[in-house]
């Protein structure tokens, strides 16, 4: 989102110092088409409103991996483990769906 502030600054830059894009793009640190949208329009803000949000990919195990973070919390300092190893369980469980049972993983083994 670009505020009055700094569209007020990018044409200054360019219609009154007579600056080139990429410096202004360099100064502000803003990209070339906002650079370039902001000197070929009139307004004086611009906002981008997104119509639907994404859900997260981890959302399906979301109330699994609260339960074992709030598990690990409860454990005494020396006991506790790092955000990544709680993870662990739930990749191989995943895994171990969808490889189904029978099949073979990639020891030789059939996961069961």
């Amino acid at each position: 989102m670009l505020i009055v502030e700094t569209v007020a600054r990018i044409r200054r830059a360019y219609f009154i110092d007579g600056k080139p894009i990429m410096q202004i793009c360099r100064e502000l640190r803003a990209s070339r088409t906002t650079v370039r949208k902001v000197i070929q329009s009139r307004a004086t803000a611009f906002s981008y409103d997104r119509t639907k949000r994404p859900r997260p990919k981890i959302d399906p195990w979301r109330s699994e991996l609260d339960a074992m973070l709030a598990e690990n919390v409860r454990r005494p300092t020396r006991d506790r483990v790092s955000d990544h190893l709680c993870t662990r369980p739930l990749v191989h469980a995943e895994k171990k769906r969808q490889r189904g049972p029978g099949e073979m993983n990639r020891t030789g083994f059939a996961g069961g």
